[in-house]
């Protein structure tokens, strides 16, 4: 690894070698350099195959580009399959991988210095770094719970109970979020998990960002509902919104949903 002006040159030589692989032996008499340069902090893969095909990696880590910011990363009640710090350019986007102790827990992220978080998949992304960062993330069980005050939120982070409580009163009911096990598929009116409720919701929220195949049915006949704030509802992989509003207050004050889904 070798720094020239702002970049950085990756050298891979593959040099004469006898080679043992269950007791068959060749040689590997061929010499190839490949050089690549860069000029982003990353984890950087070189791809082999040598004569006899046989395939293989190497794999370097790159950092300490001149106006990189370094986000760094923890995590409680989960662990981090990635590297805990990481090197961005200005304005960019970064990942790192995730996974919670326990399977179905959710995560919240809560990043430093101005910068935003989103989990999705166990994925953490920043999608524009402009300032050094530090994001925890809490793994921690989520439900859906309707409050004393006609708000529905659906999967609520364990960790914002205490909050919620306080701006919307008791926990009325509760029920199983939204996740692999329950997608939150309803045939029908009758099979929403609210649908004894429906006439008591006033409001909705989505707490923990959501991906689900389908909000059919998901607000119909909630004929009270006069306020929804859809910004956790990624509906990418939506093929079915089929009365997801019907006979609901919403669809009387609105001709479309795009206020409403993002």
């Amino acid at each position: 690894e070798e720094e020239i002006m702002n970049y950085k040159t990756l050298t891979v030589k593959t040099e004469d070698t006898d080679i043992d692989l269950n007791g068959y032996s060749w040689e590997h008499s061929d010499e190839n350099t490949s050089i690549v340069k860069v000029n982003e902090s990353d984890v950087y893969t070189a791809h082999l195959t040598d004569l006899a095909g046989n395939q293989g990696t190497c794999s370097v880590t790159v950092n300490g580009f001149d106006g990189e910011y370094d986000v760094h990363v923890i995590v409680n009640n989960g662990v981090i399959n990635d590297l805990s710090t990481k090197y961005v350019r200005p304005g960019k986007k970064i990942s790192f991988n995730l996974a919670p102790n326990e399977i179905g827990d959710t995560g919240l992220a809560n990043c430093t210095n101005g910068q935003n978080g989103i989990i999705e998949d166990n994925i953490l992304t920043l999608s524009n770094v402009t300032n050094t960062t530090t994001c925890t993330v809490t793994f921690a069980s989520s439900s859906t719970v309707l409050y004393n005050d006609g708000t529905l939120i659906i999967n609520e982070h364990s960790t914002n109970r205490a909050t919620n409580t306080t701006t919307h009163g008791a926990v009325i009911q509760e029920y199983e979020p939204m996740s692999n096990n329950n997608n939150y598929i309803f045939s029908n009116i009758a099979s929403q998990l609210w649908y004894d409720e429906a006439t008591s919701i006033t409001a909705v929220e989505i707490g923990q960002r959501i991906k689900p195949t389908s909000t059919s049915h998901w607000f119909n006949g909630v004929t009270k509902m006069a306020t929804g704030d859809f910004t956790n509802l990624n509906t990418s992989n939506v093929t079915d919104m089929t009365s997801m509003f019907s006979y609901s207050n919403i669809s009387r004050r609105y001709n479309t949903y795009t206020y409403w889904i993002k």
